[in-house]
């Protein structure tokens, strides 16, 4: 055998033009094929779909007349039945005055405090009568209210209650979120008579028509142990407990749940409609009450909307409108010393839609005087407008003069706890 190794013979000049022609071709393939990817196909049905496109922040209304100035009536009161419970609610209308600003629309907002008394209530009005504002949101409730209507009525200025329930008599040019208390009781009723419940443990004198009995309690307010036992033992008996507020007492609206869920009563709660604001939401859960099976009249919260498959754009622009001024310098237009991210997990929409309506009012009657912009708003189409709550869904009951309420259930969302419709 042979020791000498074969050598290796240089490529032809042929052959080497022969490879490098098949890489120019591989290359050229793949470069082509990569521009196919990335322009895609000329045909529709084969197009990547659109990127998601955020909801549209801004509002624009139309033409809204010069020097539009509503006035923002709260209730820095430490009376828990007379409305401080929706000073954080309120920056709702801070959310709506915001988004008017980036859709081009200048309107002033003017605060004052009723102190939750039927003379602050006089002495608010009178205030913003004077400062010539084109409308009131008073975003409180309770019995003052009434005081507020009355006085906004007589000096001819349109004025909305997004929290307030509406008097059987409600004087003219105003304007309430929660129905009457008959139109409560209904809701309250069709609710019950779903759950299986046949009568009623109460405390406070909401319901007239159902039957019921009233809530046992001590000297110091609390509900006795005795009764506690005997109603866990009755879950066809439904409970409604009137707004006590969440003042630091026996007797508020937290703290009775939170007797009633421990002593082992599973049967459904009702609340009076305060219960939703988001004081109260936040009480309810954190004093323990499991958010199973408790009810009140108001309006789905706003992050719940802008997520379910039903809910409405505006709801998710709400919803962004809040980061956008969460992140910000911005101060709370309620209470300056504070940022307003200090509420934004408070505000809500009902004061937004409130501010909205007025405005849009102003845009009807042309004009920025309040008693023009009174009878526009009695003429408004509330279908029409960007709110964030729509007040023409069949499974809400309108109050006799204003937007629209439904039943609500407490729940939590991602550990948050939040108002969803309880309507099927």
């Amino acid at each position: 055998m042979s020791d000498v190794k074969d050598e290796q013979k240089p490529s032809s000049p042929r052959r080497v033009a022969v490879v490098f022609a098949v890489i120019a071709v591989i290359v050229i393939c793949a470069l082509v094929a990569g521009l196919l990817v990335w322009k895609g196909h000329d045909s529709p049905d084969e197009r990547p779909p659109k990127p998601y496109e955020g909801a549209r922040i801004e509002l624009s209304l139309g033409s809204v007349p010069g020097h539009v100035r509503i006035g923002l009536v709260v209730s820095h009161t430490e009376n828990p039945r007379q409305g401080g419970e929706w000073i954080g609610n309120a920056h709702g209308a801070q959310v709506a005055m915001w988004r008017l600003a980036q859709g081009g629309h200048g309107i002033e907002i003017q605060v004052v405090s009723d102190k939750g008394s039927s003379q602050g209530a006089k002495d608010a009005v009178e205030s913003l009568k004077r400062a010539g504002v084109t409308g009131i949101v008073a975003a409180t409730s309770g019995s003052h209210t009434d005081a507020l209507a009355k006085e906004a009525s007589r000096a001819g200025i349109p004025i909305i209650f997004p929290y307030a329930t509406a008097p059987d008599n409600a004087p003219e040019g105003t304007w309430f979120g929660i129905p009457t208390m008959s139109q409560q009781e209904d809701l309250i009723n069709a609710q019950a008579a779903e759950l299986g419940c046949r009568r009623f443990a109460v405390h406070g004198s909401g319901l007239q028509d159902a039957d019921t009995t009233e809530i046992a309690v001590d000297g110091r307010g609390q509900v006795t142990k005795q009764f506690v036992e005997n109603l866990a033992k009755n879950p066809k008996t439904c409970v409604y407990i009137e707004d006590l507020g969440t003042a630091k007492t026996a007797t508020n609206t937290p703290t009775m749940v939170t007797t009633l869920r421990a002593g082992g009563v599973t049967a459904p709660i009702f609340l009076g409609p305060n219960a939703t604001s988001a004081v109260s939401t936040m009480a309810l859960v954190r004093d323990g009450a499991a958010p199973t099976q408790i009810y009140s009249v108001g309006m789905p919260s706003h992050g719940v909307q802008a997520v379910s498959a039903d809910g409405n754009e505006q709801a998710r622009a709400f919803s962004e409108a809040l980061t956008h001024l969460s992140t910000s310098e911005e101060k709370s237009a309620v209470d300056p010393s504070k940022s307003f991210e200090t509420y934004s997990g408070e505000a809500d929409g009902r004061s937004h839609d409130a501010v909205v309506a007025l405005v849009a009012a102003s845009v009807k009657a042309d004009s920025n005087k309040a008693g023009e912009v009174r009878t526009a708003l009695s003429n408004l189409d509330m279908s029409k407008l960007p709110l964030v709550n729509r007040s023409d869904a069949p499974d809400r009951e309108a109050s006799s003069n204003g937007p629209a309420a439904q039943m609500v259930q407490l729940t939590t969302v991602q550990g948050a706890a939040t108002w969803v419709s309880a309507m099927k």
